[in-house]
């Protein structure tokens, strides 16, 4: 570790040594049983999603152990796009809604094609792709589960996803449309980099702008408790699906988690 990263370890220890426990839960129940898909829709999309999970959880501790904050946080945000589509597809109708997500990469890459078509240069550079395939795979695609250009494979937004998951929840809930509503919406006007978000790098002085280029304490805490409780629900979801005994593993580290942020 650099001076720096130690830095921000020591003063965030708790947050990265939960993180790290973790890390090694799923490194033993990953690595206590082979796992396998068997073609089966649901788990095929959960391992893309859980794998997906731990680069991204990865990414944001190591931001995080930098004092990136402002950029960790915008993974909060990729996180919780997961969260919201794994529990969408497992919450009812679980197999066609898989393999509508699956089937919907065929026709993304037809609007890939389209939107890549007009810029000839970039296609030239490509031989190794058949069009009349990706054509032929990405109708069969559409007809069976009619998809549109420009909207995404559950023909529905995040936001509509979320109240879906609630709605369907037992008992009925709230809570992904609040994850939505507070924290999505909020890591937007990083992603997007909306003005509102301003503050967090340059602050105003009487003698002009401050740029605070250099690494900060900002979002650091709320983006480690974030990585993990979020990454625990995807994992939890995926020890599930795949039947895998970690149950009581994952409540003593959530039980943990929430200690730490009661106390903080």
């Amino acid at each position: 570790m650099t001076s720096q990263e130690t830095k921000f370890y020591d003063r965030y220890k708790k947050y990265f040594n939960i993180n790290n426990k973790i890390i090694k839960l799923v490194d033993r129940t990953l690595h206590s049983k082979i796992i396998k898909h068997e073609n089966n829709p649901l788990k095929m999309t959960a391992v893309y999603f859980v794998i997906k999970a731990i680069k991204t959880h990865m990414a944001i501790l190591h931001l995080c152990s930098k004092g990136y904050g402002e950029d960790a946080a915008i993974l909060i945000r990729s996180l919780l796009n997961l969260i919201i589509n794994i529990f969408y597809i497992a919450s009812r109708d679980s197999e066609n809604r898989a393999r509508q997500f699956i089937a919907h990469a065929a026709f993304a890459k037809l609007e890939s094609y389209n939107i890549y078509s007009k810029y000839p240069e970039i296609l030239d550079k490509s031989k190794s792709f058949d069009i009349n395939e990706i054509k032929k795979e990405a109708i069969e695609a559409q007809n069976q589960y009619g998809f549109e250009f420009g909207k995404p494979w559950s023909k529905k937004t995040i936001l509509q996803m979320a109240k879906d998951i609630d709605m369907h929840s037992s008992p009925k809930n709230n809570n992904m449309e609040k994850n939505y509503d507070v924290v999505y919406n909020y890591l937007s006007n990083f992603e997007h980099s909306n003005a509102i978000s301003a503050n967090s790098y340059i602050t105003d002085r009487k003698k002009g702008w401050d740029a605070l280029t250099n690494p900060t304490d900002n979002l650091l805490p709320e983006t480690l408790a974030s990585d993990a409780g979020y990454f625990l629900t995807i994992f939890e979801k995926f020890c599930d699906i795949f039947k895998l005994d970690a149950k009581k593993e994952i409540q003593t580290l959530c039980a943990e988690l929430r200690n730490l942020k009661n106390n903080n």
